[in-house]
């Protein structure tokens, strides 16, 4: 793939459901920003195609990433962004294809490969490839009960539910406070831009997060601050002497029908205070929005605790964390087991889905 592709993948994108060709510049924007813009290269092809001779039929990208693998520094790859034309999918030559592009992407990774967050046919597709399955639920935290008042109490009189959804948002706000009273929570500060401070953070806390990207100064500017039509808030907790203790993002509502998003969230695994006051202030930042809940993903039992210390709860359905290539790793045991892993909804493509 090159820049000058890039016509050619708007046309093939025009045709994911649901989209238009405004839709699918913006999708294409994203896939550029992961080919061409992702501070880290293993020097290897990142970007698999098939074509008819005239039209891009099918691709599927990998992502050269820096992990923390047992506190050490590992370049292994996430998987991305496998789509093919509706033609293709309705021929016999849809499997085999799509079938080759993975197999491209296992050639190319130099070690394991994460697919994460990903849809249910490529979920199948994935199965056929027969590659190394978890499952993860999400965290959600309601904020507002109005949406539950209507779907399950829908036969009472319309003032009735009016009242009921006052005095559920005010009794969800009650708690909250009391909750931000009882738990010990240092103060944050919102973050404008990725400076060193990230790369200090990424050394001293990132080995002892478990199975995780290395979040670094460059790596959070390239996936946060800089992301193609996706717009966060940053927030971080200070030290005296300069640094961060740990950090949050946040998928910005674009719509009322929006939920809010914990896209990342990072602290050391024993800094109870600090994910405290990253998670108090995820909850206060989206009730301004006046969302009804939050969403996080949690494969680690510190950030787990520190979602459920705050009254968030697991949520069906079990989503895939999959990976490929735990053979290439240098202890693909480590790999099999998801509380090694330390993943958010910022992960792989950066929170643009699911």
């Amino acid at each position: 793939m090159t820049p000058e592709d890039r016509e050619a993948f708007v046309d093939l994108t025009a045709h994911r459901p649901g989209f238009n060709r405004s839709a699918a510049e913006k999708r294409t924007q994203v896939i550029w920003h992961i080919a061409f813009e992702n501070p880290t290269s293993d020097g290897g092809p990142t970007y698999f195609v098939a074509t008819d001779g005239s039209r891009l039929l099918c691709h599927m990208g990998r992502i050269p990433t820096w992990f923390f693998l047992e506190g050490k520094r590992h370049l292994a790859s996430f998987a991305h962004d496998l789509f093919a034309h509706p033609e293709l999918q309705a021929s016999g030559a849809g499997f085999f294809t799509t079938m080759k592009l993975y197999k491209s992407v296992e050639s190319a990774c130099q070690s394991f490969c994460g697919l994460l967050w990903t849809n249910e046919i490529n979920v199948k597709l994935q199965q056929a490839r027969k590659y190394d399955q978890l499952w993860v639920r999400r965290w959600v935290r309601p904020l507002d009960a109005s949406r539950m008042i209507d779907d399950r109490l829908g036969v009472l009189p319309g003032v009735a539910r009016s009242l009921l959804k006052v005095a559920g948002r005010s009794a969800i706000g009650v708690g909250d406070l009391a909750l931000r009273r009882s738990w010990r929570r240092a103060p944050v500060e919102r973050i404008e831009r990725a400076d060193e401070r990230f790369d200090r953070l990424a050394e001293t806390v990132g080995p002892r997060l478990g199975i995780a990207p290395v979040k670094d100064r460059a790596y959070v500017h390239w996936k946060y601050f800089t992301w193609p039509n996706l717009p966060t808030t940053v927030y971080g907790i200070p030290t005296p002497g300069g640094d961060l203790r740990g950090f949050v993002v946040l998928r910005e509502p674009q719509l009322p029908s929006d939920h809010g998003r914990v896209l990342d969230l990072v602290a050391a695994p024993d800094d109870e205070e600090a994910f405290n006051g990253l998670v108090a202030v995820a909850i206060e930042h989206f009730r301004k929005h006046r969302v009804h809940s939050v969403d996080c993903m949690a494969t680690s039992p510190p950030v787990a605790r520190a979602l459920g210390r705050f009254f968030f709860v697991q949520r069906l359905p079990d989503m895939p964390l999959f990976y490929l290539n735990g053979q290439k790793a240098p202890n693909p045991e480590h790999l099999a087991h998801v509380e090694n892993w330390c993943h958010a909804f910022g992960d792989s493509e950066g929170g643009e889905t699911p």
